[in-house]
C-alpha cells in the first residue's frame, strides 16, 4: 500500500503491486518519500503497511537524529497491536530515552525568517533539508519559492516535492516561474509538472497543457500523462491547434510504418524491431491526444487498434482521419477501399498527407538525421550498429557529425562504424573532438575498449532484464553501470547499496545476481562458479534517482532489486 507523498507522486498502475515491496532497498525508498509527512504528523504510511524495513529506517533515525518531532511516530508504532512485537518493544524503549523528556510533547514555536534563511545558506544537505522542511511543517506560505528552488539541488528533490505537494493550491505560480527558469533542467521540469498536475488548480493545467508545444519529446511525454490523468478536455478554442499537432503525430507514425516496409524489403531485419517499438510509442501518444481532445465514445472507435503492439495504422485510417480532419466517413471510405495492398494503400495515404515514400536506400541516414523528437536516441543508435561500412559521401559526413553529438551512444556507434569504414576519416577530424571525448573514442577506435563496455550493450544487457522499459529509458541508467572484465578488478563501494550481475563470457542471462548494502567484502565473499567472465555493477542510488525521474516505468526495476536482496544464486 502506498501513502502520503509516495501515492501523490507515482502512477499507481492496478498491475502494480506496490505492497508486494518488503525488502531493505524499498523500506529505505518509502522512509525517504514519506520523511516529510512523518515529520508533519502524516502517518498513513504506517497504515496496514507491515515492511519491517521502513519501522526500522524510522527508529534508526528516531535514535540517531534525537528528533522529538517523530514522538507521535514513535507513539503510534508501540501502540500498534498489528506490528512485530520487537518493533513495538523497541520503539516503547527509545520512547523511555533521556531526550525524549517527562514532560507531553508540544509544539515547538515557529522559526523565524532569518533562521531559516541561515540554514539555506549553509552549505550543508542536512541544513537546507532542515530548512525547507521547516518551511513546510510551519505553512510559511511566503517562503514556498525557497523550498521550489531545492527541487533542482540533488538529494533534496523528494523532501521538496513532497513539501510543495502538501501546499497544492498555494505553489501554481512559483513553480511555474521556476519551470521557465530550469528549462534546460529535465529532470526538475519533469518534477515540476507532476506537482501542477496535483494542484487540480485550472490555470496550472493550462500551464501543462501548453507544454505539449515543447521542443523535448520528454516533456511532451510527462504533460500528456499529466492531461489524461486529470481528465482534462481540451476547450473549443484550441482544438485547431491541437488538431494540428495529432496530424503531425500522424505524420510521424506513418513515416515510421513507410520506413519500417522499405527496410523489410532491403533485408535489414535488424531495424525492425526497434522501428515497431517506435510506433507504438507514437500510437499511444497519438491514442492520449484523442482521448484529451474528443469525446470518449469516438476514441473508443479506434481502440479496437492496439496500442501494445505495431498493428497497421493505416488499415484503420478512416475512423482516424475522420476525427482529425473533421470528414464524414463515407468521403473517406473510397479512399482505402478493401482490395487494395498494403503497399497501395500506403502510397494513397502519403499522397493525402503530402509525405513521400522514402527511399529505402536513403533510409539510415534519414534515420540519423531526423529530429530527436520523432525518432529515438535508441533507434538511431541502431541505425548505426546495422550499417556494415559507410558507403557514400553522404552518410559518411552524417555519421562523423554524431561523433560530436552531445550523446554518447551515438559517439560510440558513429566511431565504430568510421572504424569497420575507413580509420583516416577518424584521424582526419579527432583533434577537433572535445578533449575527454576524444580519449574514449581513441580507446573503441584502437579496439581498446572491452565490447560490453559500450552504451549500447549496457543497455541491450538491461533491456533483456526489462523489456517493458524503452531503451531510450533504460538509457539512463546503463551510462552509471560500471563493467569489471574480471571479477577481482578493483570496485569503489557505493555507500548506498550496488547491485551486481556476473556472467560467463559466452553466457546471455547473468549467474550471479546481488543486492549488496555493507562494503566491498560482501563482495569478496561471492563464489562465483567460473574464474573469468563479466561483471555488471549499479548503484541503488541511481535506481533511486530513475524512480524519480521515471516514476511510471519504475516499478519493474525496484520489483528486481526487491526479488533478488538476500539471494545466494
Amino acid at each position: 500500500m502506498l501513502s502520503g507523498s509516495e501515492s501523490a507522486w507515482l502512477k499507481n498502475y492496478k498491475s502494480d503491486d506496490w505492497g508486494s515491496l518488503t525488502k531493505k532497498f524499498s523500506g529505505r525508498r518509502l522512509f525517504l518519500y514519506n520523511y516529510f509527512n512523518l515529520l508533519n504528523g502524516d502517518m498513513s504510511v504506517l497504515v496496514n503497511n507491515y515492511n519491517n524495513w521502513l519501522l526500522e529506517n524510522i527508529l534508526n533515525y528516531s535514535t540517531s537524529k534525537k528528533d522529538k518531532n517523530f514522538i507521535p511516530v514513535l507513539k503510534k508504532i508501540a501502540s500498534d497491536n498489528n506490528l512485530n512485537e520487537s518493533v513495538r518493544q523497541r520503539s516503547a524503549e527509545i520512547l523511555e530515552m533521556p531526550w525524549i523528556g517527562k514532560d507531553s510533547f508540544t509544539e515547538a514555536r515557529t522559526p523565524q525568517t532569518t533562521e531559516i534563511l541561515k540554514l539555506l545558506k549553509v552549505n550543508s544537505i542536512e541544513s537546507k533539508r532542515q530548512a525547507i522542511c521547516m518551511i513546510g511543517k510551519f505553512k510559511l506560505t511566503d517562503m514556498l519559492q525557497e523550498v521550489a528552488d531545492c527541487l533542482g539541488v540533488p538529494s533534496l528533490e523528494i523532501d521538496s516535492a513532497a513539501i510543495l505537494l502538501a501546499f497544492k493550491g498555494e505553489v501554481g505560480s512559483d513553480l511555474q516561474n521556476l519551470y521557465l527558469k530550469s528549462s534546460g533542467n529535465i529532470k526538475t521540469s519533469k518534477a515540476i509538472l507532476r506537482i501542477l498536475c496535483k494542484t487540480g488548480i485550472q490555470e496550472n493545467i493550462l500551464f501543462l497543457f501548453e507544454r505539449l508545444w515543447s521542443n523535448s519529446k520528454e516533456i511532451k511525454e510527462v504533460a500528456l500523462d499529466c492531461l489524461v490523468d486529470c481528465k482534462f478536455k481540451v476547450p473549443e478554442e484550441e482544438k485547431g491547434r491541437i488538431t494540428k499537432l495529432i496530424s503531425e503525430v500522424t505524420r510521424t507514425v506513418v513515416w515510421i510504418i513507410s520506413a519500417q516496409i522499405s527496410l523489410r524489403k532491403s533485408g535489414l531485419e535488424f531495424l525492425i524491431k526497434p522501428l515497431s517499438k517506435e510506433i507504438i510509442y507514437w500510437k499511444r501518444f497519438l491514442f492520449k491526444l484523442l482521448y484529451i481532445t474528443y469525446e470518449s465514445g469516438r476514441v473508443d472507435v479506434i481502440r479496437k487498434l492496439p496500442t501494445d503492439d505495431d498493428t497497421d495504422i493505416i488499415k484503420f485510417s478512416p475512423e482516424l482521419f475522420d476525427m482529425i480532419f473533421n470528414e464524414p466517413k463515407k468521403s473517406l471510405f473510397w479512399f482505402f477501399p478493401g482490395f487494395m495492398t498494403e503497399d497501395q494503400r500506403l502510397a494513397r495515404l502519403h499522397k493525402f498527407l503530402l509525405l513521400e515514400i522514402p527511399d529505402y536506400k536513403n533510409i539510415i541516414e534519414e534515420l540519423l538525421n531526423r529530429d530527436y523528437n520523432q525518432i529515438s536516441l535508441w533507434t538511431k543508435a541502431c541505425a548505426l550498429r546495422s550499417v556494415k561500412e559507410i558507403n557514400n559521401e553522404n552518410l559518411g559526413e552524417s555519421v562523423v557529425a554524431l561523433m560530436f553529438s552531445p550523446e554518447e551512444i551515438l559517439q560510440e556507434e558513429a566511431a565504430r562504424l568510421v572504424a569497420r569504414s575507413d580509420i583516416e576519416k577518424y584521424r582526419s577530424v579527432s583533434q577537433r573532438i572535445p578533449a575527454l571525448t576524444k580519449v574514449r573514442l581513441d580507446k573503441i577506435i584502437n579496439n581498446e575498449t572491452q565490447e560490453m563496455e559500450l552504451l549500447f550493450e549496457k543497455t541491450s544487457f538491461l533491456s533483456l532484464l526489462f523489456p517493458e522499459i524503452s531503451e531510450d529509458k533504460l538509457l539512463f541508467l546503463a551510462k552509471e553501470m560500471r563493467y569489471m572484465k574480471n571479477f577481482g578488478e578493483e570496485h569503489i563501494f557505493d555507500a548506498g547499496g550496488i547491485i551486481l550481475w556476473a556472467y560467463r563470457s559466452n553466457s546471455i542471462n547473468p549467474d550471479v545476481v546481488r543486492v549488496l548494502f555493507e562494503d566491498k567484502k560482501e563482495i569478496d565473499r561471492i563464489n562465483l562458479p567460473y574464474k573469468d567472465g563479466h561483471v555488471y555493477i549499479l548503484s541503488l542510488k541511481t535506481i533511486d534517482e530513475f524512480h524519480y525521474l521515471f516514476p511510471e516505468h519504475s516499478f519493474a526495476i525496484l520489483k528486481y532489486v526487491d526479488d533478488h536482496e538476500d539471494s545466494e544464486n
